[in-house]
């Protein structure tokens, strides 16, 4: 069998290939005559002369191309956005990959807002813990500490002296330099106080628990202090969650600074200052009072939505 290199423009006008006889309503009849590569594979030729006219699809054929044709479409369709997956992909109970995920971002999302309300509605069984550092690794020293409860009182806030100086760059995000640290308490000082409010009947809540407990920990074997880790909450982690903010490339949720979820929650920070311990303090109760306020009031719109369905005759779903 001849082979036609070069592409389709070296195709003599008499070969076609299947594709081209059928739009012209043709099939061949006889053997192939040639074969041509298009890029991906050798296409077989036909000469158009050794051909015959397609017969026109009954009625019933039709109908039969066309139900398989719907099945495998709603094969490939989710049931819940309707959108049609490539081949490639499947459905898992009939719902996409993009849906499965939402719908586990949802209830992620809800199981927050249950938390969120937990921490108001027991409010006494919790505190409020913040810390500023000489930097972010392991080894930076704790500079600033405080505690508070969800009523915004200061159960305990102190400047800590450090071993090292404060570099620079640590000053310029949270404002503390070296000659305020001067004359404060050293870390076992204020970690004795520290240990008298965090008592074990208490759960702590950090926005971003994991430095928070990482300071004080690296601080304690610092200073050889006696350290348990008591039960803590990251308001980080679960205000993240609340809002969705996920991922879907790292599947997982993401990092919203403090002053960015107080931003996205209208809380006004005139007054409070900002990236000093018992400052931030005071932000993250706000915050969480906000997000269970406004779930609260979420919640009884649509009840009073569905009320007013019920009272007009209209059913709703």
């Amino acid at each position: 069998m001849e082979r036609i290199r070069g592409g389709w423009v070296n195709v003599p006008e008499h070969l076609k290939c299947k594709t081209d006889l059928k739009e012209m309503g043709l099939k061949p009849t006889g053997e192939a005559k040639a074969e041509v590569w298009n890029g991906h594979i050798w296409v077989k030729l036909y000469n158009i002369s050794e051909t015959a006219p397609c017969k026109p699809a009954t009625e019933k054929q039709l109908a039969a191309v066309e139900k398989a044709r719907t099945a495998q479409l709603a094969a490939r369709t989710c049931s819940r956005c309707e959108g049609i997956i490539s081949r490639k992909e499947r459905l898992l109970q009939g719902i996409c990959d993009y849906c499965r995920e939402s719908l586990f971002i949802e209830e992620i999302s809800k199981n927050a807002f249950k938390l969120l309300r937990n921490w108001v509605d027991n409010k006494s069984k919790y505190l409020i813990l913040d810390t500023e550092a000489t930097g972010l690794d392991y080894d930076s020293e704790i500079v600033d500490i405080a505690v508070i409860d969800l009523d915004e009182n200061v159960l305990f806030e102190s400047l800590v002296k450090p071993v090292c100086p404060i570099p620079e760059e640590a000053t310029a995000i949270h404002g503390i330099t070296n000659e305020m640290v001067e004359n404060a308490p050293s870390w076992p000082e204020v970690w004795v106080h520290i240990q008298k409010i965090l008592s074990v009947d208490k759960t702590i809540l950090t926005y971003n628990a994991d430095y928070d407990f990482q300071m004080i920990r690296s601080n304690c074997e610092r200073h050889n202090q006696s350290y348990t880790l008591l039960k803590n909450f990251c308001v980080m982690q679960t205000y993240a969650e609340y809002v969705g903010s996920y991922s879907r490339y790292h599947r997982d949720f993401t990092w919203i600074s403090l002053m960015d979820a107080a931003y996205d929650q209208d809380i006004r920070m005139l007054g409070i200052g900002s990236h000093r311990a018992k400052a931030d303090c005071i932000v993250c109760a706000r915050l969480i009072h906000r997000v269970a306020k406004r779930g609260v009031e979420k919640e009884l719109a649509k009840k009073c939505t569905v009320l007013s369905f019920k009272k007009d005759g209209v059913s709703a779903r």
